[in-house]
């Protein structure tokens, strides 16, 4: 009996391993796609730094076509996470000295339903365009901007860079703006969209310690004589909370945004 249990919580925890094959496999359109006025191989020499930052190793690097080098890396367990894997894919554009780059995050656990995971991606890119420079960013059209109307520090304005009529680029806001197109160089404090992630982590510490001790208070009000209404109010409490902390933590996001300044074009 003893060697079954053991097989099969074997069996469970491999088939929850997230590997570089696994990373492999993914398609090639998934994670946050950003783009450099940069040949390849500048993108390419700064990636080790930029994954180094968040302690991930190269394991792997190869051509996936005549364009493109596909990098994965990936860090092992600790305290504070299962291990990381990072896929990036970096690819030529037909400019030739511009460059497009995917960046896909998972957990080496299957399992792993905290959301840890999901900003290592962005904070991977924004150390990534910290080393190439705010020349590097664009923007282009088809990216996500925000910049300041007001020379004062005013509220952002966010949208879509466009093409104008007069071959500059402009900033199309969010249909739920009330602004109208702005020309990208009449801009301030510009910054290209990186990336968001949840607070799923942070929302279910939170909760599981809130649910925990409610629930413990409420289990402690039932005099009976044991100590099973505290244990069963504890454990009800805390996977109350911690379901809700999870929920409440996943409609919270962070946005990342990477700093380019002015724009001339």
């Amino acid at each position: 009996m003893r060697f079954l249990l053991t097989l099969f919580g074997t069996t469970v925890i491999l088939s929850g391993c997230v590997s570089v094959g696994t990373m492999r496999s993914l398609a090639p359109d998934q994670g946050v796609e950003v783009r450099y006025a940069l040949p390849p191989d500048s993108v390419l020499d700064a990636l080790p730094t930029a994954l180094a930052d968040r302690h991930l190793r190269i394991a792997v690097r190869e051509p996936a076509d005549s364009a493109t080098t596909v990098i994965i890396a990936r860090k092992g367990t600790n305290l504070f996470t299962y291990g990381e894997l990072v896929r990036v894919r970096v690819t030529q554009t037909a400019m030739g000295n511009e460059t497009t780059a995917r960046f896909v995050a998972r957990s080496r656990s299957a399992f792993d339903y905290s959301g840890r995971v999901d900003r290592v991606a962005p904070r991977v890119v924004q150390t990534l365009d910290a080393s190439l420079g705010a020349a590097a960013l664009g923007p282009f059209p088809g990216m996500r901007v925000r910049g300041r109307t007001d020379a004062d520090r005013g509220p952002f304005v966010q949208g879509t860079v466009i093409v104008g009529p007069d071959s500059a680029l402009w900033l199309a806001p969010d249909p739920s703006a009330p602004s109208a197109a702005v020309r990208l160089a009449a801009l301030g404090d510009v910054a290209v969209f990186r990336g968001s992630y949840s607070h799923r982590f942070e929302g279910g510490t939170v909760g599981v310690l809130v649910g925990s001790l409610v629930g413990l208070i409420i289990g402690a009000g039932q005099v009976d004589g044991s100590y099973a209404p505290m244990q069963f109010g504890l454990v009800i409490g805390g996977t109350v909370g911690l379901l809700a902390g999870m929920g409440i933590g996943a409609a919270i996001r962070t946005e990342g945004w990477s700093e380019v300044g002015t724009v001339n074009r």
